[in-house]
């Protein structure tokens, strides 16, 4: 099982393991969570938990004035992911923080680093912008109380701190709808061409922790398109991909997004997900349209032939080289007359080779050119 519990100086320890599959399983860890007023739960995990214990813990706490309990891990990582649903979380990490005045990065540092990483463990991280390199690498070595540069080799050189240091380069801080006048664009103008196909496969690359796809979801479905649709999620961050799959979104998260949703939906928001605590769950007709894959859009190959990519907010991280090479990858999983949509911060006609042609002059929506040869 994985869960264990059990009684000292009047206070219950709940270990937990993993996640919890089966109803014995449940049923004990309610049992257990309700049967003392003072109570700490400790978790195994490292990125997060199914909502089912999202929603116990978040309810236990909320009847803080009956129970006394305390959250519990190791992981960082998932220490904010908790807190993120309110859930108050300790973070128990030996790690402790160095401070930032102690760190110093040098452009000799990351060079030696980039040759390491890809030595070791063949990813190529050179086509990622020095100062994003620099950023990054800090931030972890505050967070992990590492003070020199010698130390973080060492560090990096275990298998699990490294993916700590390769899952920090995530672009996480998205939202659903996020880019409305863009997504009000696709379905008045995109979602025509879509429906034209009998069967539609879209590419979100890059799609952190879910909110894209989940978004282009909803409003395939609201349009009728969604039954004969296969949304293919990818990111290189298996950190971001285990949270998106778990389908579990802050509440809090989902109302900041009505207002956006409402300038490109036509029904309640709200509709779409099941609520209970402060979780919201995408419904699972909706949800399971939606297939997650681990892809690097610098190392990996083009793996389908799309109608419509739909990537923002990544491009903008990486150096002119990549940019070029993700557009032309872009390119290549087209099909002809397909679409490009990208965010309003990144101009794809400034690093494209004439493979497309912008198709409003104020969106970064872009069809490929039918006179394309791919």
């Amino acid at each position: 099982m994985n869960i264990a519990a059990h009684t000292e100086n009047n206070t219950k320890y709940i270990y937990l393991l993993g996640n919890l599959e089966s109803e014995a399983e449940k049923k004990k860890f309610i049992v257990e969570l309700y049967s003392n007023s003072k109570t700490e739960v400790i978790l195994n995990q490292r990125e997060v938990v199914d909502s089912f214990i999202l929603t116990e813990l978040s309810r236990v706490q909320r009847l803080g004035s009956m129970f006394n309990v305390k959250v519990k891990t190791e992981s960082k990582l998932l220490c904010s992911y908790l807190n993120s649903f309110k859930i108050n979380c300790i973070n128990t990490s030996k790690a402790g923080f160095t401070k930032e005045s102690e760190v110093v990065i040098t452009s000799k540092n990351i060079t030696k680093l980039m040759k390491f990483i890809h030595d070791k463990y063949h990813y190529d991280l050179h086509d990622y912008s020095e100062e994003l390199l620099k950023r990054t690498t800090k931030r972890f070595m505050i967070m992990n109380g590492i003070s020199t540069f010698n130390n973080l080799l060492l560090n990096l050189d275990d298998v699990e701190l490294f993916m700590g240091y390769f899952n920090d380069f995530a672009i996480s801080v998205t939202s659903l709808f996020r880019n409305e006048k863009t997504w009000k664009y696709v379905v008045d103008e995109v979602f025509p061409y879509l429906e034209t196909f009998p069967q539609i496969r879209i590419w979100s690359a890059g799609c952190s922790t879910g909110e894209e796809p989940f978004s282009l979801a909803i409003l395939l479905q609201e349009h009728g398109l969604l039954d004969k649709s296969i949304i293919y999620a990818t990111d290189y961050n298996m950190a971001n991909l285990t949270v998106a799959k778990n389908n579990a979104i802050p509440l809090s998260k989902l109302k900041d997004s009505v207002e956006r949703y409402n300038i490109c939906g036509e029904r309640d928001l709200l509709d779409y997900f099941s609520i209970n605590e402060e979780i919201a769950t995408l419904r699972k007709d909706i949800f399971s349209k939606v297939q997650f894959f681990n892809h690097n859009l610098l190392t990996d190959s083009s793996f389908n032939e799309f109608h419509m990519v739909i990537c923002k907010n990544v491009l903008i991280y990486f150096d002119k080289n990549a940019q070029v090479k993700v557009v032309e990858l872009f390119n290549s999983s087209l099909h002809r007359g397909g679409y490009l949509v990208s965010s309003d911060s990144e101009e794809i006609s400034l690093i494209d080779k004439g493979n497309f042609s912008k198709s409003h002059p104020l969106i970064n929506v872009y069809r490929k050119n039918l006179r394309n040869p791919l």
